[in-house]
């Protein structure tokens, strides 16, 4: 049976319930068909920063690393010689990550916010549906890599700044928490980087990630050639800069008000990889409003319950969700229909769901969850298994605290079998 394996590190006990940020093991299976290790080549390993490398000495080698949902995790793979000698597979208890057999693809290979939950990539801060939240006036670094996986500006539409490519792009959403002008500067740490930019909106919090990437004219942008710093203050002329008409580096501030989100674009045009530096200034203040991100779902899971399989899953936040179908299937490809359940349709609160089934198969059975938009649009998200051979029964399943639960208890509980086994979920 395939179930949501749970690390305790970050379990708090309140009144019985028991509420925890999912933690694991990240497990890097390296292998090398010749015996001799890596040559020179080498996984790098991120999380919120802090970056390690790894490699496959001999036939190979298996690292685990600590990690929890919430933090960053980026996979990198640079080659050495004879990397046709070379693969590897990245595990969380969620399923593979990265699978790669001889001669390994370099660069980036995974990027994730929820890597125990999830096998799929989260979006990226380089692409504007992944774009950073900006919570408070602090000054912060940030960093040119490359234009993410999407290429979003739509130039007919943002030609007010000659804007028509991407090259070491970062998208943010910039949060107004109380009414002023909104003005910044942008500081390169090389000071011969041309940087360009563009703000649109006002949006608010519902309306936001809807409009990303945006589609309409910019508010403000500034796309003035090899001139290091640049941004909006009081000394600007204009809403809009850009070679051919001008060489200034300021654009005008915005009159802001408390509630509206704006969506930011710094883009390093010389390519360099050398960061900025953002600074904020004028009278508005920024706090942190979330944005309403289409639907987040933080975990999908089932459990035998004797005469029947239970699903269930929920969401941290959801955005024009109208509708849930769970499909079963014997043999993991062919799909029956099992249950519909509405959705929330716009929520920012975590939201339960789940439902049983009990026409299933004397053996392995597979499920998977679909999700519908309003508008139609249909996400498949990941195959789970129960294995429902008849040669254990559960018998009874304990809390934290050592209570006997039934299956409508909602945290971590111990499921105790007929053959003597265990098993740890959360349900």
């Amino acid at each position: 049976m395939v179930d949501y394996e749970v690390d305790t590190r970050n379990v708090e006990v309140d009144n019985s319930l028991v509420n925890q940020k999912a933690c694991c093991d990240i497990t890097l299976d390296m292998d090398d068909s010749f015996g001799d290790g890596w040559n020179g080549g080498y996984l790098t390993v991120s999380i919120d920063g802090t970056s390690n490398n790894y490699n496959a000495s001999g036939f190979g080698s298996i690292v685990t690393i600590p990690y929890c949902d919430g933090e960053i995790v980026s996979i990198n793979y640079t080659s050495g010689s004879w990397e046709s000698e070379n693969s590897f597979t990245i595990t969380s208890p969620a399923g593979t990550l990265v699978s790669e057999g001889s001669n390994p693809s370099t660069g980036n290979l995974f990027y994730s916010d929820n890597a125990c939950s999830s096998t799929n990539e989260s979006p990226k801060p380089q692409d504007c549906e992944g774009a950073h939240l900006v919570c408070s006036n602090n000054t912060f670094n940030g960093d040119a890599v490359d234009f993410g996986d999407n290429y979003e500006i739509d130039y007919p539409n943002n030609t007010e700044c000659d804007m028509n490519s991407e090259n070491q792009s970062t998208w943010f959403y910039v949060n107004i928490g109380s009414s002023g002008t909104l003005e910044m500067t942008i500081d390169p740490t090389n000071g011969t980087d041309d940087y360009d930019w563009a703000i649109w909106g006002p949006y608010t919090s519902t309306t936001a990630a809807a409009n990303c990437s945006p589609i309409e004219p910019p508010l403000r942008c500034n796309t003035s050639a090899n001139i290091p710093q640049t941004g909006m203050n009081t000394s600007a002329t204009n809403n809009y800069e850009y070679p051919g008409t001008s060489t200034f580096e300021w654009s005008n501030p915005i009159n802001a008000n408390a509630g509206d989100i704006y969506i930011m674009m710094i883009d390093n045009w010389s390519a360099s990889g050398s960061p900025f530096t953002l600074d904020w200034g004028g009278t508005a203040g920024l706090s942190c409003t979330s944005v309403v991100l289409p639907i987040t779902l933080m975990d999908f899971n089932g459990v035998n319950m004797n005469e029947r399989n239970k699903l269930y899953w929920s969401t941290g936040s959801e955005k024009n969700n109208s509708h849930f179908i769970v499909e079963y299937s014997p043999d993991g490809n062919n799909w029956e229909f099992v249950d519909m359940i509405s959705g929330a349709g716009t929520s920012t609160t975590e939201q339960h769901y789940s439902t049983d089934h009990r026409d299933f198969e004397n053996g392995i059975n597979y499920y998977r969850l679909l999700q519908f938009d309003f508008d139609g649009e249909t996400t498949k998200h990941k195959v789970i298994s129960i294995d429902n051979g008849r040669s254990k029964q559960l018998l009874k399943r304990v809390n934290l605290l050592g209570q006997e639960v039934n299956d409508s208890y909602r945290g971590i509980v111990l499921l105790y079998y007929s053959d003597g086994t265990t098993r740890k979920v959360l349900q």
